[in-house]
């Protein structure tokens, strides 16, 4: 956890993992961070990996606006009405960041 806050976590694939193992450790993932009241989860979206955005989306990341190759996942259906939403740094009180590689 770093003064702000936010904890990081990465995800290191040098292993062979299945995609459906992946989609279901990331479910998974998300509804534990629900359950002990995160607001959202940040990622950092690789580029090079094929599929890697279209993947994001389908677990409902968007990018952000003010730094696309950082997408995020509002958990907290509270938060969605705040003036930042999923889309701005300010609002958010604590944060998860995962970096696939």
């Amino acid at each position: 956890m770093n003064p702000h806050g936010a904890a990081c976590g990465f995800f290191d694939r040098r292993q062979p993992v299945s995609a459906f193992t992946v989609h279901r450790a990331a479910y998974r993932i998300m509804a534990a961070l629900r359950e002990v009241g995160e607001e959202a989860l940040y990622v950092q979206c690789d580029g090079s990996i094929p599929g890697a955005e279209r993947w994001l989306r389908r677990l409902g990341f968007a990018p952000m606006d003010d730094n696309p190759t950082v997408w995020c996942l509002v958990l907290l259906a509270a938060l969605m009405a705040s003036p930042y939403g999923a889309r701005g740094w300010s609002g958010i009180s604590s944060t998860l960041c995962f970096a696939m590689a």
